[in-house]
């Protein structure tokens, strides 16, 4: 073989369209270009969007305050009974972590958070969807469960409140 490099080959694409025949020593030097110039445009980014690290903290620590609300509601109930049912705040609350989290919300699952009677859990879920501070949408990974979320007006209302 003569020192022509076939990169579909070095890197695995399948695409079944005929390798590329660009000779090894400038498929390195194009490489380590490349990745130089990578390096220094992620360089760049990390100076520009200030503080992920911090804007992870920040949410976390909203999540923890969201988390400790709901508690301290499990607790009254606990106390008081049900003279103060807040069901809308409670799944409010329980959105809001389990999307601080990356997590997947199933209606079932909200219903569970409100701590009602699920007929009275989903009129609640209808009740957020019409005022547009959550949405319901139907899962991609399993057609028969329904998915909830905190709409972007339901998120930033969810994160003034909890600031």
């Amino acid at each position: 073989m003569d020192d022509s490099c076939h990169v579909a080959h070095h890197f695995g694409f399948t695409s079944g369209s005929p390798p590329l025949n660009i000779s090894c020593a400038a498929t390195a030097a194009g490489l380590q270009s490349i990745e130089l110039a990578l390096q220094r445009i992620k360089a760049e980014v990390q100076r520009l969007v200030p503080g992920r690290e911090g804007q992870d903290m920040e949410l976390r620590r909203l999540a923890d305050h969201a988390r400790h609300l709901y508690n301290l509601r499990r607790q009254r109930g606990k106390l008081l009974g049900d003279l103060f049912g807040e069901p809308a705040w409670d799944m409010l609350l329980d959105l809001f972590i389990r999307t601080a989290e990356g997590k997947k919300t199933p209606v079932k699952n909200l219903c569970l958070a409100a701590c009602t009677p699920t007929s009275t859990a989903v009129r609640w879920i209808d009740r957020l969807i019409e005022s547009g501070l959550i949405e319901k949408t139907t899962d991609e990974e399993d057609a028969r469960r329904s998915l909830v979320a905190l709409t972007e007006r339901g998120w930033r209302a969810l994160h003034a409140l909890l600031k």
